[in-house]
């Protein structure tokens, strides 16, 4: 049965700790529990590296970069969780009532291609169980058009894997992503780069997965950055993957009815 699950949905239990993830420096600080509910910190044996979005009751969108490193062996789900927090900002606040759910699969896309600028970059985590108290509150909406060029977009993440912090960016021309990002094939639909407003703020080590948002709904996901260009990154355009998340998340449960 779990065999059929992996071949025809490609979930992949694989090695977490992916390409070299990013983080937001220069930001300023925000709470989670009143404006970004939606959300979650991924961690690999207790310790933060990735983010992560509600889609659902049971269902977290990141970026399948976090969870597959084609040099690493596999490990087993079991070594992920999801903390969700309920209070401060702070994960690891020993006094916030942070919500903490195992993850039983992960759904890598089945056209991830790291070796071709991480193409399709977008995974999800099936929870064991449910959120307790879940809303629609919580979740984050997925995109009805594409990301467009000069819009501007905003990102949330932990600076040093602790306090959260939001910062603002602007989605670029495809000649000026090309320019920025020379020595990789940006030729995809599925990707599109942005530009820090301020100079001070940008992606540095820490979170791939964070979400660009605007309002309530998810329009990329941050995928890639350059150590000397931390002000730029590439994302995944959410929209392009609204389709494969909507039918892989419909066969799922279809098959853990059988």
């Amino acid at each position: 049965m779990l065999m059929m699950i992996i071949w025809i949905i490609s979930i992949c239990i694989c090695n977490c700790h992916g390409k070299i993830s990013s983080k937001i420096y220069g930001g300023r600080p925000v709470a989670v529990k009143s404006v970004h509910p939606y959300l979650v910190s991924i961690q690999y044996l207790e310790n933060h590296y990735c983010g992560g979005s509600i889609i659902s009751k049971n269902m977290i969108l990141t970026v399948a970069s976090c969870l597959v490193l084609e040099t690493s062996p596999m490990v087993f789900p079991a070594n992920i969780k999801v903390v969700i927090t309920d209070g401060t900002s702070d994960i690891y606040d020993e006094y916030n009532n942070n919500m903490i759910y195992s993850v039983s699969y992960f759904l890598i896309h089945h056209e991830f291609k790291p070796q071709d600028s991480w193409r399709n970059d977008v995974a999800l985590l099936k929870l064991e169980k449910s959120i307790s108290y879940y809303t629609d509150r919580m979740k984050v909406y997925l995109p009805t058009s594409w990301v467009h060029r000069a819009t501007a977009m905003s990102v949330i993440g932990w600076h040093n894997t602790k306090n959260l912090n939001i910062i603002l960016m602007v989605v670029q021309s495809t000649k000026k992503c090309e320019e920025i990002f020379q020595s990789f094939n940006f030729r995809h639909d599925e990707q599109k780069c942005a530009l820090a407003e301020y100079d001070h703020t940008g992606i540095s080590e820490g979170d791939s997965g964070n979400p660009l948002f605007q309002g309530r709904t998810i329009v990329g996901l941050v995928s890639l950055y350059l150590p000397d260009k931390p002000n730029s990154v590439i994302l995944t355009d959410v929209y392009t993957q609204v389709h494969w998340i909507k039918s892989t998340i419909i066969r799922l449960r279809i098959l853990l009815r059988k």
